[in-house]
């Protein structure tokens, strides 16, 4: 099983997508590389607006226009079909994971992404999206997976295994008064309690142990 975590920081559009493009080359975008993808996906015979279209909502062109790039359908749908192949390619072999850390803050392009993936993939694709969403607001487009499970916020005891089996899986020590404070904060919603342990993670490996909760601070 392979996972990929996109966590919206910025309003970018296609956010999403550009995410996981780049966790699936290992490699910040760049032109040539989302050609070789093309051409291995056997998705390179675009006219060439087109393909400027897609490479702009990917994020390697400067946009003039960011509204009109957010709202072009027609780069929705290309880039809907760069996903679909790359998630068939990828599920052939492995169990691809989506992980989303708050569907609430997903820019709108991206839930667009997300709906055209869902009318394309066939029903026995191994791929799953995990989402979180507090349901504060009403997201822009309605998304209906073939199979939807709604989960409640994990109690003190949960959150307590969760991040115990994340330590053991990042040979990573946490103090019982940081645990607590993490438990706290993440008020058991399992993707903040993954970017708790990652920005743990970074700490440690930046050598900034003592100023570890000041850090945190803005998760």
């Amino acid at each position: 099983m392979l996972a990929a975590h996109y966590t919206a920081v910025s309003a970018r559009p296609y956010g999403v997508a550009r995410t996981l493009v780049s966790w699936y080359l290992t490699q910040t975008l760049t032109v040539d590389a989302i050609h070789e993808l093309q051409a291995s996906l056997g998705f390179d015979q675009l006219e060439p607006d087109r393909q400027h279209l897609l490479e702009e909502a990917l994020g390697v062109h400067e946009v003039q226009e960011i509204t009109q790039l957010a709202q072009s359908g027609e780069a929705v749908e290309l880039v809907v079909m760069l996903l679909h192949r790359l998630i068939e390619r990828q599920a052939a072999t492995h169990t691809l994971v989506l992980m989303i850390d708050d569907l609430q803050w997903l820019d709108e392009p991206s839930f667009k992404v997300l709906a055209g993936l869902q009318a394309r993939l066939p029903i026995n694709t191994a791929f799953m999206l995990v989402a979180s969403h507090h349901g504060r607001d009403q997201l822009p487009v309605k998304l209906h997976w073939d199979q939807q499970i709604s989960l409640g916020n994990l109690d003190a005891l949960q959150s307590s295994r969760l991040l115990s089996q994340l330590s053991r899986r990042y040979r990573i020590h946490l103090s019982p008064r940081l645990r607590n404070q993490i438990i706290e904060r993440c008020d058991g919603v399992p993707c903040t309690c993954r970017r708790f342990v990652d920005a743990w993670i970074w700490i440690v490996v930046k050598g900034a142990v003592s100023s570890s909760m000041n850090c945190l601070k803005g998760y």
